[in-house]
């Protein structure tokens, strides 16, 4: 994590794609489509596909969200058995942007 954004993913993920593929299919179809992604790291600002490890993913994500899915993040607070959303995330469109203050999804 650097400057408090989130990355996503780790690991390149085909499957995440043909995912948010789905997604953008789906609202073609007239369907309210969303994407929810969860930060478990307490000090994230804000979340990012991580196009340095899977730029396939990050492109999948830029363009389903220029075709109307939306994309919402939450950072998650677990204490023991209980998980909560503690706060909204701005989404950055791409992890290549300088800092917070980047262009949000």
């Amino acid at each position: 994590m650097q400057n408090r954004v989130a990355p996503f993913s780790d690991a390149p993920t085909s499957r995440g794609k043909r995912h948010l593929e789905h997604l953008a299919a789906a609202k073609r179809a007239g369907y309210r489509s969303f994407i929810l992604f969860f930060a478990q790291r307490v000090h994230a600002k804000a979340l990012t596909p991580k196009d340095e490890t899977d730029p396939t993913f990050g492109d999948a994500f830029r363009d389903a969200v220029d075709k109307g899915v939306e994309a919402l993040a939450y950072r998650l607070r677990i204490r023991g058995r209980n998980v909560e959303l503690s706060r909204r995330l701005p989404i950055l469109r791409t992890s290549r942007l300088a800092g917070i203050g980047s262009t949000p999804a």
